[in-house]
């Protein structure tokens, strides 16, 4: 029997906001018992993440994922010493949107030992080495950007990638087809 998104998926027409609303209901109806969500911290100012977090902590969250960008690592790391502080089971996720240089992504890990890293999605730029970062990682990797079809999936099943974000799946009818094949 089809589920009430699958029926009302009868072409793949809709906006991608619509799309992307029905998998994210779908997914939170089925999963909500085995999927933390985390609060989202975007890419602001010191202050404006402190009292977003803030709030979100208050609203119940324990789980963080914070976007980061080469211009943000020092800040992005004075935020994740603050959150960590909040509360011992914290736990931060990291996105980098494929935007870090290798080095860029090595500092950042030396200011990270001590932090409780869920994982590191998306740390890289696509010509950088993934190999020695990953070697160097002392924490769990993620793929959500780079992840469009079955070829990539089947380079980052070979990888040291240890969480694949479906998000960005959810609602791709094609790519999931192509992925089942």
């Amino acid at each position: 029997m089809a589920s009430a998104t699958q029926k009302l998926r009868f072409s793949n027409n809709f906006a991608p906001s619509w799309d992307f609303a029905l998998s994210t209901f779908e997914a939170n109806t089925l999963w909500k018992n085995s999927v933390k969500v985390a609060g989202l911290i975007g890419v602001n100012n010191f202050d404006e993440q402190l009292k977003q977090t803030t709030s979100l902590y208050h609203l119940g969250y324990k789980t963080f994922k914070i976007k980061i960008s080469p211009d943000s690592i020092s800040q992005s790391l004075r935020l994740i010493k603050a959150i960590s502080q909040l509360n011992s089971k914290i736990s931060i996720r990291l996105d980098a949107n494929n935007s870090l240089t290798l080095f860029e992504a090595t500092s950042l890990l030396e200011g990270l030992k001590d932090f409780p890293i869920e994982y590191l999605e998306d740390p890289l730029l696509p010509q950088e080495d993934f190999q020695i970062f990953s070697r160097d990682c002392h924490f769990p990797l993620a793929v959500d950007q780079a992840l469009l079809n079955k070829v990539d999936l089947e380079h980052f099943l070979e990888s040291k990638y240890s969480f694949f974000i479906l998000k960005s799946l959810l609602g791709r009818a094609r790519v999931l087809r192509t992925l089942a094949a």
